[in-house]
């Protein structure tokens, strides 16, 4: 899985030289309203299999209206306290994407395996951040938070990886050491050269898709059926294609209702991804538990 997803990171870099720029965020959108959106679209029928005492008391009707409020509380909090809003989803996507990178690899028990899976995460926030600060500062903007100097990306990417790296040291066998660290030296130098070279929505299109929405949505299919194969990819999408559906509409409401005096779609777009991204964290917890 790690070679097929190297070779189409290059892959994307290498189209996205001969493509302009709104082909190129085409291609990102659209990746990521399919398998990006659709790796977080089944978190219901997760809970109802693989963590029934979740749902115990309640019905299904009724934890579907707790996930959408939590979704449109984490919406509103964004649109009036958009500072607090947006580090509370740096520090959930940042857990997130180092826990379904490392949830395998990693069996450290307590805190420090949530700081390892941290840390990770948020050197990649930080290395995309860095690599586009400038648009980053823009689309923060947009949700009237202040811009930060390319020192506070810089210096935030090498403290989370220099920890990152230290834990892993200090808690894996050497053997087990010299059997990840190669292959996470390369994914970094991969990251660092595609970071830098493709566009921030690109950039994190790749990441999220290749690195993440994918091999998520692996786990999820093995979780829930036991195997990946033909069969067990049909029934995933049918049990999460209302739910997909769903929260496309629920962007569309947004872009078509809310006023977009700057016409910053990134802005409204990330807020949109961070709204989901909170309760689907704590379901990949939970299943990543069972």
């Amino acid at each position: 899985m790690t070679s097929i997803c190297v070779v189409l990171t290059f892959f994307s870099l290498w189209t996205s030289g001969f493509a302009s720029v709104w082909a190129e965020q085409l291609i990102a959108f659209v990746l990521i309203f399919t398998f990006g959106i659709l790796h977080g679209a089944n978190d219901l029928f997760i809970l109802s299999r693989l963590q029934p005492g979740v749902l115990k008391t309640k019905s299904s009707f009724q934890v579907l209206l707790i996930y959408v409020a939590v979704v449109l509380i984490a919406a509103l909090i964004f649109y009036f306290i958009p500072a607090f809003a947006l580090a509370f989803f740096i520090l959930f996507s940042a857990y997130h994407f180092g826990e379904q990178h490392w949830h395998r690899k990693f069996t450290a028990a307590g805190m420090i395996r949530g700081l390892f899976f941290f840390l990770y995460g948020a050197a990649v926030l930080f290395l995309i951040f860095w690599a586009h600060f400038e648009e980053v500062n823009t689309v923060i903007g947009g949700l009237g938070v202040r811009s930060f100097p390319e020192e506070f990306y810089s210096v935030g990417f090498w403290i989370a990886l220099a920890g990152h790296f230290l834990i892993l040291i200090s808690k894996l066998h050497w053997k087990r050491i010299k059997a990840v660290l190669p292959l996470e030296l390369l994914l970094w130098a991969v990251f660092w050269i595609v970071f830098h070279n493709a566009s921030l929505i690109l950039s994190f299109a790749i990441y999220f898709i290749l690195w993440h929405a994918l091999p998520s949505l692996l786990d999820q299919i093995h979780a829930l059926y036991g195997a990946f194969n033909r069969k067990s990819a049909l029934q995933y999408l049918r049990s999460s294609a209302l739910y997909w559906v769903l929260a496309l509409t629920g962007l569309a409401v947004a872009f078509l209702t809310i006023e977009d005096t700057d016409g910053n779609f990134l802005s409204l777009f990330f807020s949109f991804l961070a709204a989901i991204t909170f309760p689907h964290v704590v379901v990949m917890v939970l299943m990543n538990r069972s």
